[in-house]
């Protein structure tokens, strides 16, 4: 039960670093940041116990996340926007896109979230254990 609290308490403090870092950097900086982090991890989990799939599932997330996010600013943009994410009051946009893109900005919040849980998980397995199993 402890255990479970304290993985609740740290995804809601990476989860919350998240916002503030998207907050101060931008979404793009800060997903380019974590993807860099999550892909070193994966590449140090890989040169110490073998190839796995791992790091394609969070290529798939991200990839489907860029794909929602240029479909956003092409609608913007044809709508005569001048940003292709942020705000745009013309009356030509569809009528559920600002709630659609709050949607999709809050999953990918919470998408940064798990990939910073993943991040510190790789960390604990390449510095924290024994190195008897992978020699």
């Amino acid at each position: 039960m402890i255990r479970l609290f304290v993985l609740i308490l740290i995804y809601c403090i990476a989860t919350t670093g998240g916002f503030f870092a998207f907050d101060y950097l931008g979404f793009p900086i800060t997903v380019s940041l974590i993807i860099v982090f999550i892909t070193l991890s994966y590449l140090g989990i890989y040169l110490r116990e073998g190839l796995n799939s791992a790091l394609a599932y969070w290529g798939l997330v991200y990839g489907a996340f860029s794909i929602f996010f240029l479909g956003i600013g092409l609608i913007q943009s044809h709508a005569g926007c001048l940003g292709l994410i942020g705000d745009c009051y013309q009356p030509r946009l569809p009528a559920g896109l600002f709630q659609f893109k709050i949607i999709i900005g809050f999953f990918l919040i919470c998408t940064n979230g798990l990939a910073i849980l993943a991040i510190l998980n790789n960390m604990r397995i390449l510095f924290l254990s024994s190195n008897n199993n992978h020699e």
